[in-house]
């Protein structure tokens, strides 16, 4: 299954996910989901840090507006000291005058202000740090490359060529296949990869070599182990799954 796959039932409510909105069974269909989608996994991690950042944007700002309210009841309490305003500043321009209107934002402004701006900063921060650890440990977690190898010519031109690179992902071995220089197969006839072992003679089918000479094919691991080699034959579209005998070209890893 590829990492854009859908589930049975669909892509999954990453958003109903986070906000445990999900019956049980849709909760589990996310999660074997999530195991097998990097892409999604990614998505979610996104959708989490954002939530929380936001959250914690929203809870600095209530916390600013208490404190205005806070102040402001301080103010008209009974005793309470209120100094009268400063008068205007004289200005040195004649005819120059001071709006008294005019001022600077009061201090629980400039606290909202700040409040915001840090929240914002911590967002960008977060979501950043966020993506860069994804990003690492995505080329930490990837396939590693185990095997490699050049398609030499065997039934073909010798200017034919190509390539074998097997990678390992955990219990599955993934191979990608990729020849030049194939000539054109004629009408009804097609190029399939095989694992062969040479001492048994043994052969696996793969599957259909892409017309664009390149293919890319999964096995487990265990299936894998049985096999040293690979091979691309011509087929006949006859209906006859056998290897046809035609070996066009072939690698030992």
């Amino acid at each position: 299954m590829t990492e854009h796959d859908e589930v049975e039932h669909g892509t999954p409510d990453f958003v109903g996910l986070l906000a445990g909105e999900l019956s049980r069974d849709q909760t589990v269909v996310a999660a074997r989901h999530l195991e097998g989608c990097t892409a999604c996994a990614h998505e979610l991690a996104n959708l989490v840090v954002a939530h929380a950042a936001l959250r914690s944007s929203n809870r600095v700002d209530r916390l600013l507006d208490k404190d205005d309210e806070l102040a402001t009841v301080r103010q008209h309490e009974p005793g309470s000291e209120v100094l009268p305003p400063l008068p205007p500043l004289k200005s040195s321009t004649p005819g120059a005058r001071r709006d008294p209107k005019a001022g600077q934002p009061g201090a629980a402004t400039h606290r909202r202000r700040a409040g915001l701006l840090a929240a914002a900063v911590i967002l960008v921060l977060v979501i950043a740090g966020s993506v860069l650890a994804i990003s690492v440990e995505s080329g930490r977690g990837g396939p590693t490359p185990v095997a490699s190898a050049a398609l030499e010519p065997i039934e073909a031109p010798a200017s034919a060529s190509g390539s074998v690179s097997v990678f390992a992902d955990g219990a599955t071995r993934s191979l990608t296949v990729e020849t030049h220089r194939l000539p054109e197969p004629a009408a009804q006839r097609f190029y399939e990869v095989w694992l062969l072992d040479p001492a048994t003679r043994k052969m696996l089918p793969m599957g259909v070599l892409s017309p664009s000479g390149r293919g890319n094919y999964s096995v487990s691991a265990g299936i894998m182990a049985g096999y040293s080699a690979v091979d691309v034959s011509l087929q006949a579209n006859d209906g006859d799954p056998a290897h046809s005998e035609t070996s066009v070209l072939r690698a030992q890893l």
